[in-house]
């Protein structure tokens, strides 16, 4: 007789009457420990590969009723922090859209996470040789692979994160194939990185060439062709973006240098957050052909 089936308040998974008491009653589940973590620790990295961690240690040891049991709760948005701290802002401050530059995880392999599926109602079909037992001990070695790739592309973002700006920028350069996407993307870094940085972390990197040619993708490209082809000088029939906002940023870099930096303070973090606003407002209109 096939156990009756309820609905675990949990994660609204149908569970065997028979194992609900022992999984409920389990004084350390899953999903406890997760929040323990979230709660105890404070560097959010560290949450993130901690939780994680569990989940695989939890779903390698699992029984099979554990993994139609929790599967689903344990991979929600509220146990995973980096959602929970940057959903609110859309995202901007997210790791992983700094890393991927896609949204709530797109093409990341949580997407293939957030797609498994275990079918609870299993039957063998007539001439199979995969039982209900074989079905789920497959299903939960798939989700113990899934999660080892996520483990893996986490550790590859946390790194990423810890690289400078000019190490990121040669990244991008480096990984993405459409050049006014990474251009764009590139100079949104840069504004962020103004807005939200102290002025000597500021100085340091203008000092090591944020705007040199090698942190350009278009330059990078074109001119060493006299920037022929280039997006820039078709659309303003002028080379090495002369009569283009950018050249009144050069000024107004140079003349920083002149002094060796002494006059940068706030005054002037303002202005440089302004002309590289100017900046990204004309290659908009450069991608979009206005």
């Amino acid at each position: 007789m096939e156990p009756f089936d309820v609905t675990c308040p949990e994660c609204d998974s149908d569970i065997s009457l028979n194992n609900v008491f022992e999984l409920t009653s389990n004084k350390k589940t899953i999903l406890n420990k997760i929040k323990d973590v979230m709660y105890k620790e404070k560097n959010t990295n560290k949450v993130v590969l901690k939780i994680w961690n569990l989940k695989l240690k939890f779903f390698k040891n699992c029984s099979n009723e554990e993994l139609l049991f929790y599967y689903n709760s344990a991979f929600e948005t509220n146990k995973y922090p980096y959602c929970i701290l940057n959903y609110s802002n859309g995202y901007k401050n997210c790791l992983i859209f700094n890393y991927t530059n896609k949204d709530c995880c797109k093409q990341t392999p949580y997407i293939k996470i957030e797609d498994f599926y275990i079918n609870r109602y299993y039957k063998p079909i007539l001439n199979s040789n995969l039982s209900r037992e074989k079905y789920l001990s497959k299903k939960k070695n798939e989700l113990i692979d899934l999660i080892k790739v996520e483990i893996n592309f986490l550790k590859e973002v946390i790194r990423y994160d810890k690289l400078s700006i000019n190490d990121k920028i040669q990244y991008i350069i480096k990984t993405e194939s459409d050049l006014n996407k990474t251009t764009l993307r590139i100079w949104d870094m840069k504004l962020e990185f103004f807005k939200n940085n102290s002025l000597d972390k500021i100085e340091k990197a203008l000092n090591i060439g944020l705007f040199g040619l090698r942190n350009c993708p278009y330059c990078e490209k074109y001119i060493g062709h006299s920037c022929t082809d280039c997006p820039i000088k078709l659309y303003t029939h002028k080379g090495y973006c002369n009569n283009t906002p950018y050249e009144h940023l050069c000024a107004f870099l140079e003349n920083l240098r002149a002094f060796n930096f002494y006059n940068f303070n706030e005054k002037e973090r303002h202005k440089l957050i302004r002309l590289v606003e100017k900046e990204i407002k004309f290659l908009k209109e450069v991608v979009d052909g206005k």
